[in-house]
Order: C-alpha cells, then structure tokens, then sequence
C-alpha cells in the first residue's frame, strides 16, 4: 500500500486494464493537458490524455487517484515518480489503454495544476510479468496525486529500480532539456 503524508481532499480506488505497457488519464474539457515532452513513465500528452507507462505489457493494475489541496510529499517508498502540468476544469479519470474501464475522479477546478505519477514495486511488478503467470494478481501499485499548482515543467524522478532505468533509457530522457530530470538512489 503506498503511504501518505496528508490525507487527500479525495480518493478513487481500482483495476484497470494494461495494454502496450499503458494506462492513461484523462482530464476532460475545459481542461486538458499543453504539449510536452512527456517523461519515459509519461508519453507525450495529447489535449485530454496522457499515457502512463506501467510495469506489465498487459493486465489488470490497481490505481489510486488522490485529489489534493496542496503538493503531497513524494513517499521514499516509490520506484518512480513523474510529474505532469495540466489545467483543470473538467473530470478526471484513470482508464485502461483505449479508456477501457476507469477509475473516476471527481471535476477539477479551474486552475492550473499538477499531476504525479508514482509507481510502487515497478521492477517486482516487471519480472512477475516477465515470469508469469500472466493472469496473476499485479504485486505493483500506482498513483495519480492531483494539486493546484503553477505551470511547471515536466519532471521524473527516478528513486530505485531497473525498471525505471529502462524507461529512461527507451525514451533518451536524459538527452531532453525540456524536462527536469532528478536521480535519487539509496545509498
């Protein structure tokens, strides 16, 4: 279970779908997401949509969607952490690849904000995947934490974990100056 630090203004809970290693969340008009880079665990957003890149090619993911009234504290505990700017104004879901089930969140309001990626248990979730049985329960975690904030850059932080190397790696991350990179390792 991922911890948190403050309890969130609201909370939706589920499965989704994986397919071609994505789920994907949606903020709905008026709001929407600008172009950008995108961040290895995030793809490049379209105007509703944004893909997240999770630890299995296919499968069901257990999501949590937080809606916070300020920046949470990134938890110590997660694999891999991105960040994404959006504006508000509409509803928020998580759905599987192709809006294939979905965990909804509540409307947002219409104001700048963020949105955090963080994954928990990537590299175990990857290898479980790799080694089967395929239909086995996702022993890896996700979330998506929603704040009011300014407009920022795109942002990864990569705290452990092969897998999350790897999608840097495939995404030439380290190479983009149009996103800020961190790497944190434990000592």
């Amino acid at each position: 279970m991922l911890t948190r630090a403050a309890e969130p203004l609201h909370v939706a809970e589920g499965l989704v779908e994986a397919d071609y290693s994505q789920i994907e969340l949606h903020v709905e008009a008026p709001g929407g997401f600008d172009a950008g880079p995108g961040t290895g665990l995030t793809l490049p957003p379209e105007d509703t949509c944004t893909a997240l890149t999770v630890a299995r090619h296919h499968g069901s993911v257990p999501v949590r969607l937080e809606m916070h009234g300020h920046a949470p504290a990134p938890d110590p505990a997660w694999d891999a952490v991105a960040e994404v700017p959006l504006r508000g104004g509409g509803p928020v879901s998580v759905t599987g690849w192709a809006t294939q089930d979905a965990v909804e969140g509540p409307v947002l309001p219409a104001v700048p904000m963020r949105a955090r990626f963080a994954v928990q248990d990537g590299q175990r979730g990857s290898e479980q995947f790799d080694d089967g049985p395929w239909e086995a329960a996702a022993v890896e975690r996700y979330v998506v934490q929603l704040w009011p904030a300014p407009p920022a850059l795109f942002r990864v932080t990569y705290t452990a974990g092969t897998y999350a190397d790897v999608q840097q790696d495939q995404d030439g991350l380290a190479r983009r100056i149009d996103a800020r990179v961190e790497v944190r390792r434990p000592a």
